[in-house]
């Protein structure tokens, strides 16, 4: 095997069957892959009963006074998940942004006997 021609025969046949071998491993990986990805889409393609609520009322207009009413309710329900909200027994959010909006504002810190300052590029 001390040939130079026979070295060179088998460098180039491991070369060729390597190389097919590589390629029928990747091509096998790949379609396990494909088929992973099918299954995914598949389960994906069916919504839960919110997700199909949600997706009916983006084609609602606010002419649509029913409807409408009723999307308010599932677009609430899908913030209060987003945003991680509890609910209490009524139904209604603990601590929503719209109670802590209509409570007064503690103004204890700010600065009392101070003049407003003037807008910039005022004759003042």
């Amino acid at each position: 095997m001390s040939d130079p021609k026979t070295i060179k025969a088998v460098s180039i046949a491991i070369t060729v069957f390597g190389g097919m071998a590589a390629i029928i491993a990747c091509t096998l990986t790949l379609r396990h892959h494909a088929g992973e990805v099918e299954h995914r889409r598949m389960t994906a393609e069916i919504p839960s009963a919110h997700e199909a609520d949600l997706i009916r009322c983006r084609a609602v207009t606010s002419t649509q006074t029913d409807a409408y009413e009723s999307c308010r309710k599932v677009w609430a329900e899908s913030r209060r998940r987003f945003l991680g909200q509890k609910t209490d027994s009524k139904g209604s959010s603990v601590g929503s942004s719209a109670e802590q909006a209509l409570e007064a504002k503690d103004q204890s810190r700010l600065p009392q006997g101070y003049l407003a300052r003037p807008a910039v590029g005022s004759d003042q």
